[in-house]
């Protein structure tokens, strides 16, 4: 196990015990917009997942990136988050990401935990 630092939006940043379990990178571009999705998911020294993104935006001035992560407490909360309204948009790449670890996305029963904690330790 390492330490393992997350940065995320607004928040400070995540710093915890764990192992990357898989990393996955999607890249698209339009005519005018080329953005980079990576996703990475840790397993934490007490056995949560830790999800974590960052979207990189490259219009044709001002590029931005956007960082954030979530807490999940099985597999199953992640597929979960993934059929839900907010986990849509990364439902794809995420289910690249999953497809590594031999869990591929499905239903399940219940919803994530977000990750906010002030300490920012998990």
């Amino acid at each position: 196990m390492q330490e393992i630092r997350l940065k995320r939006m607004n928040h400070p940043d995540l710093v915890f015990n764990g192992d990357l379990v898989a990393s996955v990178d999607d890249q698209r571009m339009t005519a005018s917009i080329h953005t980079r999705l990576q996703l990475s998911l840790y397993k934490t020294a007490v056995g949560r997942f830790i999800l974590a993104l960052a979207l990189h935006h490259f219009p044709s001035s001002e590029p931005k990136t956007f960082h954030g992560a979530l807490a999940f407490d099985s597999f199953a909360t992640i597929r979960d988050f993934l059929a839900s309204e907010d986990g849509r948009a990364l439902s794809d790449t995420a289910g690249q990401l999953l497809e590594r670890t031999g869990h591929a996305p499905r239903s399940a029963m219940r919803a994530p935990t977000r990750m906010h904690q002030r300490s920012g330790h998990v």
